[in-house]
């Protein structure tokens, strides 16, 4: 008798030993948005096509993190924030287009009026808007930046690997720190970054 309940007793220990090898449950577990400022890009992109003086006061894309308790993540393009901020932003060209027109038509001393040069051109303030600005477009143009992997965290750091087939990079990683619902990325250390020069990034727990 004295024997079996060793062995109970055993079992019982080890099963507690085991339970606590699975590590500790990550403290980014859920779902996070990234919101990024992009009206500086924009605003470049617009003085290469020769419009540095209109600038956009705000365009932000919104990506989902959902860090998995399975130790995997997906990066996503939130479409219809993106959708929201398009439409923000053809509101502010549609505001600021005629003004520009009316300056560019000074400048090169053409009397014609705002309205007389969109009609010679066969196209519509509107149309013309929607043209350079179009939802789906721009949404398509973004879905590279999205992507899923293997991730990690320890000591204020967190490792993304590249793909789901791949090991995390021990050299590679975010520096993160943790508010409550905010997430803030520090700094990325040991890989060239696309978004080097946007840090610190903020993020918002919304699952």
């Amino acid at each position: 008798m004295k024997k079996v309940f060793a062995l109970a007793l055993s079992a019982a220990l080890l099963v507690g030993l085991l339970a606590g090898c699975g590590g500790k449950k990550s403290d980014v577990l859920g779902v996070w948005e990234l919101e990024m400022e992009m009206n500086d890009l924009i605003n470049d992109q617009l003085a290469a096509a020769g419009m540095d003086d209109f600038q956009i006061s705000t365009f932000a894309v919104t990506m989902d993190f959902d860090f998995k308790e399975d130790g995997t993540y997906t990066l996503q393009v939130n479409t219809d924030a993106v959708a929201d901020a398009v439409e923000g932003l053809k509101a502010e060209m549609r505001e600021g287009l005629p003004a520009y027109v009316e300056r560019m038509l000074a400048d090169e001393g053409v009397e014609m009026t705002v309205d007389e040069f969109f009609q010679a051109g066969g196209i519509t303030l509107e149309e013309m808007v929607d043209t350079m600005f179009d939802a789906e477009t721009i949404t398509q143009s973004l879905g590279d930046a999205g992507g899923e992997g293997n991730y990690k965290t320890k000591d204020g750091k967190l490792y993304l690997s590249d793909g789901l087939d791949h090991r995390v990079d021990p050299e590679a990683y975010y520096t993160y720190t943790l508010d409550g619902d905010v997430m803030t990325f520090q700094e990325a250390v040991g890989e060239d970054s696309e978004f080097a020069g946007m840090f610190p990034m903020t993020l918002t727990r919304i699952g």
